[in-house]
């Protein structure tokens, strides 16, 4: 455990000569997938001033966060081995940090530190000094071996020379340099992470020199990237270097590794982003903002190669980034500019974690980009094959039907509030109320055995088309309780209590899925695609290629028919019939959902008919076929065309 922790504190605290005055230091180490990560400073009360160096962005990660001061308080603290070091106040680290920290060296209260580097060796340490009264005050990164200390060096000298008055740039307070180290000091920013990046366009707005415009092949990260990408990606590289090298765009400063944990913020005016070892004082403009979406998406937020594209299309696509784009230069060549810097992420960088996603990533944008330029030529579907794995398949099923109720996270748009809505579209839900209650009153007229759901449906799906997407699922909400709620006042010996809030909850949920698809096909028509259509599969390919999902669906259809007969005649079970038809749709297409839908529509008043006998009648059968089939069928075409034009549903398979 202490095989590479003890070399690192005995190469950053150590003396050339022997120590004369020695001042005990003492932690707790806290490991991160088996490696050392922080030492905490005993005793415990000074342990939640140490965990400032951790920047916990994911759920689980914030929960052990917060756990760490209440463990060490209990036996629970053994877990967390002790490391004990003494260190020579006259070393000449010992004292650059006494002059930071304004304490002698005798009174140094002991720093948390943090390290960094590969696993199997310690080359970068980050300590938090504290002042006299035990407050933050200053953070001091060291390098330890010779990669180390080039790379200290190297954003000492960039922080040096940023400006000092730009919101996000951070200065340093001092610097030192020795055989065996190289280390600079920072101010201490309190704050926060950012959740995602709404009101961060300033900072890259002030990011923007105000110089004329250069070609971005003679910018520094574009040469890092060329001397690697001729003889690694031969096939991209010519068209990506033809899109980009000679394009005039406006220089940035560029921190080379924008996320949440290297930014902290208290307001959109005080900001300081930290870690600036990849960053140059001219780069290309709009990788940083690119860097943001794609490593949280995929670092924090775990999203598929599709979710991450459709994040990337919703920034870019936004009024702001839009404008920072035409200030920058880059408006024009925002697909093969997205390229490069995945290219720059996977050739130059080359991360530790999540680059096979982001290797999928790449693949996915760049066969969008050249549909993009070469759109005569769709790009052809592989031949779908029985070997393909029943459980990759299945997976993939899954992942589409989750990312029908993607929302935007990263790059989100403000909103107004739902009263600002309900007064601004006040006449719209006026109508909807009364045809809901005009439809109310004539089902109360008619045979209470017939199915009314299209109609009740209509005004939910009127809103979703006209106004915003929540007014549209409180109408569905209110239409869903309509149709079982008058039932129930009409005969509440037929229709008890237990049915009617069954039903409720049934059509409620067909009817939020109905606006949920309705709202996404909506988005994806006001938006113009940034990509075009792939070629459709053909009903051989779509049976052979899906065989598993078709095989599950099947069985599970045949447990919902079997639910059905079994249970009262009056239970609604729409949900349940319409989601075989959503996974072969988006699985398959609108063929194979098509199939699905019609033998849901028929299926269910046909077993109605084993139980009731008042359900036997032609007229109410079809009656009640149809109202079922339109519902089905519309959320099949709907999805259909949602599958075909989002890029959320195209897979790394199909491509």
């Amino acid at each position: 455990m202490f095989k590479t922790v003890l070399p690192a504190l005995s190469t950053l605290f150590a003396s050339a000569e022997p120590p004369r005055e020695s001042l005990n230091f003492s932690w707790r180490l806290v490991r991160r997938k088996k490696s050392p990560f922080l030492l905490l400073p005993e005793p415990s009360g000074r342990i939640s001033n140490g965990l400032e160096l951790y920047s916990a962005q994911r759920p689980l990660a914030r929960l052990w966060r917060s756990l760490i001061p209440l463990a060490l308080r209990t036996p629970a603290a053994k877990a967390f081995g002790r490391v004990t070091l003494p260190a020579d106040i006259n070393s000449e680290l010992m004292q650059f940090l006494a002059e930071q920290s304004g304490l002698p060296a005798g009174r140094l209260l002991t720093p948390a530190l943090k390290f960094g580097g590969a696993i199997e060796e310690i080359s970068r340490v980050a300590l938090l000094l504290r002042d006299a009264g035990g407050h933050p005050s200053r953070v001091v990164k060291v390098g330890l071996t010779p990669q180390g200390r080039a790379a200290t060096t190297r954003e000492a000298d960039l922080l040096c020379r940023l400006p000092k008055d730009v919101i996000g740039c951070t200065g340093i307070t001092g610097r030192f340099a020795s055989a065996k180290l190289s280390a600079f000091a920072t101010a201490y920013f309190p704050g926060r992470s950012l959740d995602n990046d709404l009101g961060i366009e300033k900072l890259f707005h002030d990011w923007l020199w105000d110089l004329p415009p250069e070609p971005i092949g003679v910018l520094a990260s574009w040469r890092e990237l060329e001397s690697v990408a001729e003889n690694a990606v031969p096939l991209e590289w010519p068209a990506l270097r033809a899109a980009l090298a000679d394009r005039l765009v406006r220089p940035t400063i560029y921190h080379g590794d924008f996320t949440p944990w290297n930014v902290r913020m208290i307001n959109l005016d005080n900001i300081r982003a930290f870690d600036w070892e990849r960053g140059h004082l001219k780069g290309i403009p709009g990788w940083d903002w690119l860097h943001f979406i794609v490593q949280t998406s995929i670092l924090v937020k775990r999203y598929s190669p599709e979710r991450i594209a459709a994040e990337l299309e919703q920034l870019i696509r936004s009024p702001r980034f839009q404008t920072y784009a035409a200030e920058a230069g880059i408006n024009q060549c925002l697909d093969p500019l997205l390229l490069a810097y995945l290219l720059q992420q996977k050739l130059v960088v080359r991360p530790l974690e999540g680059g096979a996603v982001a290797d999928r990533l790449f693949k996915l944008l760049w066969m969008q980009w050249r549909l993009k330029t070469s759109p005569e030529a769709p790009a052809p579907l592989a031949p779908a094959t029985l070997s393909q794995p029943a459980l990759e398949q299945i997976q993939t099923a899954l992942a589409k039907l989750a990312n029908l109720f993607w929302e935007p996270s990263l790059s989100p748009r403000p909103q107004p509030s739902l009263g600002q809505l309900i007064r601004r579209h006040w006449p719209a839900l006026l109508a909807s109320g009364l045809w809901i209650g005009a439809v109310a009153v004539l089902h109360f007229f008619t045979s209470p055995l017939l199915l009314f759901a299209p109609f009740y449906l209509a005004p939910c799906m009127v809103l979703a088309l006209k106004t915003d997407d929540r007014l549209a699922k409180l109408v569905a909400f209110v239409a869903g309780c309509a149709g079982p709620l008058q039932q129930f006042l009409r005969a509440p010996e037929l229709v008890p209590v237990d049915i009617t809030c069954w039903n409720m909850a049934m059509r409620m949920f067909i009817f939020q899925v109905v606006v949920l698809v309705l709202v996404q096909v909506r988005k994806q028509c006001l938006a113009q695609p940034l990509h075009q259509e792939l070629a459709r599969p053909t009903a051989i390919q779509a049976l052979t290629g899906n065989w598993a999902v078709l095989l599950v669906t099947a069985v599970y259809f045949a447990l919902v028919m079997l639910l059905d007969l079994l249970t009262d005649p009056k239970l609604i079970f729409l949900p349940l019939y319409v989601l075989p038809c959503v996974i072969l749709t988006l699985t398959s297409g609108w063929r194979l959902g098509s199939m699905a839908a019609f033998a849901a529509a028929v299926v269910g008043p046909l077993l109605q008919c084993f139980d009731a006998p008042s359900y036997r009648s032609l007229t109410v059968q079809f009656w009640n076929t149809f109202m079922r089939l339109v519902i089905f069928q519309t959320v099949v075409l709907l999805l259909d065309r949602l599958r075909r034009e989002s890029i959320l549903f195209h897979t790394g398979k199909s491509d």
